[in-house]
C-alpha cells in the first residue's frame, strides 16, 4: 500500500523489558509484526533494543507520545499506521484489511482511524488473557493496537491522545476525559447498552480531538490480542506449547 508508513512502537528509552525478542510460532515478536506491514510503502522500528536489516531504526523517546513523534518526524509519508509490538497473533491480511477498512469509512487525511474488535467465541482460540472491554448498543468490544492517522492530525490531537493512551485499559476514566454525559452513559450502558452507541462515541472524541475519528470494526480478532508483561508472557507460551527463558 502505497504513501503509508507503518510506525513500530517497541517501548519508550526507560524500558527495561524487550518485546521485541519474544518469540511466536513465527518468529519473534518483531519479526512477525515486520510481515504484517511487509505491503506498506515504509517501515519504521522506533526502540532502543534492538535493530533489524531493511527497517529503519529510530531511537524512541522517554515516554509513549514522545516515541509516537519520533516515528512521525521519521516518516517520509503523511500517512501513518501506527502499531505496537504486543501483538503476537497479527498478520498481513488483519493489517490490509484494517486499512482498507478505514478507506470504505473515511478520508484518512481528515481522520483518525482506530479499530475495535466484537468479543465473542471467536476468542477461545487465544490465551486467556485479560482484556478491557466495553460494552455499547452495538455489542462488547475490546479496542486494538493500531492506529492510522495523518501527520497533521496527529500534531494537532497528540497531546490528548497521549492522555487517552495512558487511560486505554479504563473505560472510566476514557469517559470522564469526555465530559458527564459520556461518564454517565458509560456507567448505565451496563445496564442500557442502547444508550453508548458506536456513533456517539465517535462524535465525542471527534469533538474533544478537534478531527474526525472513525472506530472501525474488525472481523480480525488478532488485532485485539495483546501481551502487555511477562505475566501474560507467561500464560501465552503456555496457551501456544512454546517455551522461552524469561
Amino acid at each position: 500500500m502505497k504513501n503509508i508508513t507503518g510506525i513500530i512502537l517497541a517501548g519508550t528509552s526507560g524500558s527495561i523489558t524487550d518485546r521485541s525478542t519474544w518469540i511466536t510460532s513465527n518468529g519473534t515478536f518483531l519479526e512477525n509484526t515486520i510481515k504484517a506491514l511487509s505491503d506498506l510503502d515504509e517501515i519504521i522500528l522506533v526502540s532502543k533494543h534492538t535493530s533489524i536489516e531493511g527497517v529503519r531504526t529510530v531511537p524512541p523517546g522517554t515516554t509513549f507520545l514522545e516515541s509516537v513523534l519520533a516515528g512521525l518526524g521519521a516518516s517520509v509519508n503523511d500517512q501513518l499506521l501506527y502499531i505496537t509490538i504486543d501483538m503476537p497473533f497479527i498478520h498481513k491480511e488483519a493489517v490490509n484489511g484494517f486499512i482498507d477498512e478505514c478507506l470504505k469509512a473515511s478520508t484518512l487525511q481528515d481522520s483518525i482511524c482506530y479499530p475495535i474488535v466484537k468479543l465473542g467465541k471467536e476468542l477461545d482460540r487465544f490465551p486467556p488473557i485479560p482484556r478491557t472491554s466495553i460494552k455499547i448498543k452495538e455489542g462488547v468490544y475490546t479496542g486494538g493496537n493500531l492506529a492510522l492517522v495523518s501527520k497533521e492530525n496527529l500534531k494537532k490531537s497528540f497531546p490528548l491522545i497521549e492522555q487517552a493512551y495512558q487511560n486505554r485499559k479504563s473505560p472510566l476514566a476514557l469517559a470522564k476525559m469526555a465530559g458527564v454525559e459520556m461518564l454517565s452513559r458509560l456507567i448505565f450502558s451496563k445496564i442500557y447498552p442502547s444508550i453508548l452507541s458506536q456513533s456517539y462515541i465517535e462524535k465525542k472524541t471527534s469533538s474533544i480531538l478537534g478531527t474526525q475519528t472513525k472506530l472501525i470494526p474488525t472481523k480480525y480478532t488478532e488485532i485485539g490480542i495483546d501481551v502487555d508483561n511477562l505475566e501474560q508472557y507467561r500464560i501465552y507460551l503456555d496457551h501456544m506449547g512454546l517455551k522461552q527463558t524469561i
